[in-house]
């Protein structure tokens, strides 16, 4: 059962994704996001932002130098699993924003998003500090 709800190939963690994705819209659709203050804008358009910055991290192709590999080795891998909380942040903050929640709410969400982005960002400046010149995963995968 934890399969279903928190594996990154999970079809119900790809439908909350695009459940997420369907909420930035709605938002603006519905008109919520122009009735908000000021500061529910500013956090609405941040959370926006920090998805877009998963997302892109999770599709780039990390290891050019291997036309081999996927996004599913190294830190490819760790990208699509940040997915996984991205998605459930998203429906949940999407739904307060419908909901005509404050933007101390969205606040929240921000920080929350923010430590997945904290470990994307370490991950990023290590991998480009890394000088090696081998496959990524050699020593795990099998022969």
């Amino acid at each position: 059962m934890l399969r279903f709800f928190f594996n990154r190939k999970s079809k119900f963690v790809r439908l909350l994704e695009l459940i997420g994705v369907s909420g930035f819209i709605a938002v603006f659709v519905s008109g919520a996001y122009f009735s908000g203050t000021g500061f529910f804008k500013w956090m609405f358009v941040v959370l926006l932002f920090e998805y877009i910055f998963v997302r892109f991290c999770s599709v780039w192709k990390w290891y050019k130098k291997f036309p081999k590999t996927t996004n599913e080795t190294g830190i490819g891998l760790q990208f699509r699993k940040a997915l996984v909380p991205t998605a459930y942040i998203m429906v949940i903050a999407n739904a307060g924003a419908l909901l005509n929640a404050s933007g101390g709410v969205l606040l929240f969400f921000v920080i929350v998003m923010a430590l997945v982005i904290h470990v994307n960002i370490i991950l990023i400046y290590l991998h480009l500090m890394d000088r090696d010149t081998r496959a990524p995963n050699c020593f795990s995968q099998r022969p």
